[in-house]
Protein backbone atom coordinates (compact mmCIF):
# COMPACT_ATOMS: atom_id res chain seq x y z
CA UNK A 1 0.00 0.00 0.00
CA UNK A 2 1.34 3.33 -1.01
CA UNK A 3 2.65 5.73 2.05
CA UNK A 4 0.35 8.41 0.80
CA UNK A 5 -2.65 6.34 0.36
CA UNK A 6 -2.04 5.60 4.53
CA UNK A 7 -1.60 9.42 5.55
CA UNK A 8 -4.71 9.68 3.61
CA UNK A 9 -6.44 7.08 5.24
CA UNK A 10 -5.35 8.32 8.61
CA UNK A 11 -6.37 11.89 7.77
CA UNK A 12 -9.73 10.68 6.39
CA UNK A 13 -9.97 8.70 9.83
CA UNK A 14 -9.22 11.92 11.87
CA UNK A 15 -11.78 13.98 9.90
CA UNK A 16 -14.59 11.55 10.65
CA UNK A 17 -13.53 11.43 14.32
CA UNK A 18 -13.62 14.98 14.48
CA UNK A 19 -17.03 15.18 12.85
CA UNK A 20 -18.44 12.75 15.21
CA UNK A 21 -17.30 14.35 17.92
CA UNK A 22 -18.46 17.88 17.08
CA UNK A 23 -22.07 16.18 16.42
CA UNK A 24 -21.46 15.11 20.02
CA UNK A 25 -21.48 11.30 19.37
CA UNK A 26 -19.22 10.72 21.98
CA UNK A 27 -21.52 12.92 25.32
CA UNK A 28 -25.11 11.51 24.36
CA UNK A 29 -25.99 14.61 21.26
CA UNK A 30 -24.75 17.05 24.11
CA UNK A 31 -24.26 20.54 22.86
CA UNK A 32 -20.61 21.25 24.56
CA UNK A 33 -17.68 23.70 23.74
CA UNK A 34 -16.31 20.49 22.45
CA UNK A 35 -19.40 19.54 20.89
CA UNK A 36 -20.68 22.48 18.56
CA UNK A 37 -23.00 20.94 16.77
CA UNK A 38 -21.79 22.07 13.01
CA UNK A 39 -24.63 23.35 11.54
CA UNK A 40 -23.17 21.66 8.18
CA UNK A 41 -23.49 18.23 9.95
CA UNK A 42 -27.18 18.93 11.63
CA UNK A 43 -28.46 19.69 8.20
CA UNK A 44 -28.51 16.14 6.65
CA UNK A 45 -29.79 14.75 10.56
CA UNK A 46 -32.71 17.18 10.15
CA UNK A 47 -33.35 15.56 7.23
CA UNK A 48 -33.12 11.87 8.23
CA UNK A 49 -30.13 10.86 8.02
CA UNK A 50 -28.91 8.84 11.51
CA UNK A 51 -26.46 10.66 12.91
CA UNK A 52 -23.50 7.95 12.95
CA UNK A 53 -23.36 8.38 9.09
CA UNK A 54 -23.17 11.69 8.99
CA UNK A 55 -19.27 11.84 10.04
CA UNK A 56 -19.02 9.04 7.50
CA UNK A 57 -20.50 11.18 4.57
CA UNK A 58 -18.12 13.63 5.82
CA UNK A 59 -15.30 11.67 5.50
CA UNK A 60 -16.11 10.14 1.99
CA UNK A 61 -16.69 14.27 0.83
CA UNK A 62 -12.79 14.66 2.27
CA UNK A 63 -11.63 12.09 -0.11
CA UNK A 64 -13.89 12.92 -2.95
CA UNK A 65 -12.97 16.76 -2.36
CA UNK A 66 -9.41 16.01 -3.10
CA UNK A 67 -9.02 12.69 -4.98
CA UNK A 68 -5.39 13.64 -5.95
CA UNK A 69 -4.29 13.21 -2.97
CA UNK A 70 -4.51 9.39 -2.92
CA UNK A 71 -1.62 9.69 -5.62
CA UNK A 72 0.14 12.27 -3.58
CA UNK A 73 -0.59 15.49 -5.05
CA UNK A 74 1.18 18.79 -4.07
CA UNK A 75 -0.88 21.11 -5.52
CA UNK A 76 -4.45 23.05 -3.75
CA UNK A 77 -7.21 22.60 -5.94
CA UNK A 78 -8.98 26.40 -7.06
CA UNK A 79 -12.17 24.55 -5.81
CA UNK A 80 -10.36 24.30 -2.01
CA UNK A 81 -9.41 27.98 -1.78
CA UNK A 82 -12.94 29.27 -3.19
CA UNK A 83 -13.98 26.41 -0.31
CA UNK A 84 -11.94 28.63 1.83
CA UNK A 85 -13.08 32.06 1.23
CA UNK A 86 -16.53 30.87 1.45
CA UNK A 87 -17.04 29.20 4.55
CA UNK A 88 -14.74 32.31 6.07
CA UNK A 89 -17.54 34.90 4.49
CA UNK A 90 -20.41 32.45 5.35
CA UNK A 91 -19.07 32.21 9.14
CA UNK A 92 -18.56 35.97 9.42
CA UNK A 93 -22.38 36.10 8.43
CA UNK A 94 -23.95 33.27 10.50
CA UNK A 95 -22.36 35.00 13.48
CA UNK A 96 -23.11 38.24 13.02
CA UNK A 97 -26.95 36.79 12.31
CA UNK A 98 -27.24 34.73 15.13
CA UNK A 99 -24.83 35.91 17.70
CA UNK A 100 -28.05 36.92 20.09
CA UNK A 101 -29.71 33.51 19.78
CA UNK A 102 -26.28 32.20 20.93
CA UNK A 103 -26.07 34.33 23.78
CA UNK A 104 -29.63 34.38 24.52
CA UNK A 105 -29.91 30.36 24.45
CA UNK A 106 -26.51 28.81 24.89
CA UNK A 107 -24.67 32.38 26.99
CA UNK A 108 -21.59 33.75 26.48
CA UNK A 109 -19.52 31.04 28.33
CA UNK A 110 -20.59 29.13 25.11
CA UNK A 111 -20.85 32.07 22.69
CA UNK A 112 -17.48 34.08 22.96
CA UNK A 113 -15.24 30.97 23.55
CA UNK A 114 -16.60 28.92 20.49
CA UNK A 115 -16.31 32.63 18.13
CA UNK A 116 -12.41 32.29 19.78
CA UNK A 117 -11.56 28.94 18.45
CA UNK A 118 -13.66 30.08 15.17
CA UNK A 119 -10.99 32.89 14.77
CA UNK A 120 -8.52 30.63 15.39
CA UNK A 121 -8.92 27.57 13.30
CA UNK A 122 -9.51 30.07 10.44
CA UNK A 123 -6.66 31.83 11.08
CA UNK A 124 -4.43 28.06 11.18
CA UNK A 125 -6.26 27.41 7.85
CA UNK A 126 -5.37 30.84 6.24
CA UNK A 127 -1.68 29.89 7.00
CA UNK A 128 -1.85 26.33 5.87
CA UNK A 129 -3.17 27.63 2.56
CA UNK A 130 -0.88 30.22 2.33
CA UNK A 131 2.01 27.53 3.08
CA UNK A 132 0.75 24.53 0.81
CA UNK A 133 -0.15 27.69 -2.38
CA UNK A 134 3.43 29.09 -1.73
CA UNK A 135 5.63 25.81 -1.42
CA UNK A 136 3.15 22.95 -2.92
CA UNK A 137 3.99 19.59 -0.91
CA UNK A 138 1.74 16.63 -0.44
CA UNK A 139 2.13 17.30 3.51
CA UNK A 140 1.19 21.10 3.26
CA UNK A 141 -1.58 19.92 0.72
CA UNK A 142 -3.24 17.19 3.12
CA UNK A 143 -2.69 19.46 6.40
CA UNK A 144 -4.97 22.24 4.76
CA UNK A 145 -7.62 20.27 3.79
CA UNK A 146 -7.58 18.31 7.14
CA UNK A 147 -7.90 21.75 8.48
CA UNK A 148 -10.41 22.91 6.21
CA UNK A 149 -12.92 19.72 6.83
CA UNK A 150 -12.37 20.06 10.37
CA UNK A 151 -13.20 23.95 10.82
CA UNK A 152 -16.39 23.53 8.47
CA UNK A 153 -17.51 20.51 10.79
CA UNK A 154 -16.76 22.48 14.05
CA UNK A 155 -16.75 25.87 14.67
CA UNK A 156 -17.34 27.80 11.28
CA UNK A 157 -20.53 27.33 12.30
CA UNK A 158 -21.77 26.15 15.60
CA UNK A 159 -25.53 25.48 16.83
CA UNK A 160 -26.42 28.74 18.09
CA UNK A 161 -29.76 28.54 18.59
CA UNK A 162 -32.59 27.26 21.30
CA UNK A 163 -32.79 23.76 22.29
CA UNK A 164 -35.29 22.72 19.81
CA UNK A 165 -32.72 20.15 18.10
CA UNK A 166 -31.58 17.50 19.88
Amino acid sequence: MPKQLITVLVATAAVILVAAQSLGSFHHGALTLISPWSFVLIIPTLLGAPPWLVPLLWGALFVGWCPASIWGAAEVPSRTVALWLAAAMLSIVYFVMNWRAGVTFQGLRFTVPVLVVNVVEFSTCSILLWRALNKPSFGRCLRLHVSLFVWVSTYAFPYLGSGVIG
